[in-house]
């Protein structure tokens, strides 16, 4: 997959389903006819750089809630969910510009028929300016 977005948003709680944001990349790639695979990593994903670089597996970890669009799915990851990583977010916020968090992306083989897995695509974030991140505008919930 190509990567087609980094946002940096910030608000006073839990943000999920940004794919309802205006302008959002996914409303444009639906428009085009092309699918999105969005990952909303809520709260203080940063803290995996200052507990080391162990992969871990998201759904095992941390709470996942999934939104499934009429061309996305979106996967809102809780990281605050986990007290560990809730707590260590207090001691790297005074550093978070020389951060450096490179993050990659696949679907868990359970069995030997689904093996090989494969790479959905990676991401590094870098120098994270928290001034710089924005308060999006979300278009309401459809029930």
């Amino acid at each position: 997959m190509d990567l087609v977005a980094v946002d940096w948003f910030k608000d006073t709680k839990r943000m999920d389903h940004v794919a309802r944001r205006q302008g959002c990349a996914a409303k444009v790639a639906s428009e085009k006819g092309l699918f999105s695979l969005i990952f909303n990593l809520q709260g203080s994903w940063i803290v995996r750089q200052s507990v080391g670089s162990t992969p871990c597996l998201l759904g095992k970890a941390v709470d996942c809630n999934y939104i499934r669009g009429p061309k996305y799915l979106e996967i809102d990851v809780d990281i605050g969910s986990s007290t560990v990583a809730n707590g260590v977010l207090g001691l790297v916020i005074g550093v978070i510009t020389t951060l450096v968090v490179d993050m990659a992306f696949l679907v868990q083989a359970n069995t030997t028929d689904e093996l090989p897995e494969r790479l959905i695509g990676a991401v590094r974030v870098s120098h994270i300016e928290l001034k710089s991140a924005v308060v999006p505008k979300l278009e309401p919930e459809i029930s």
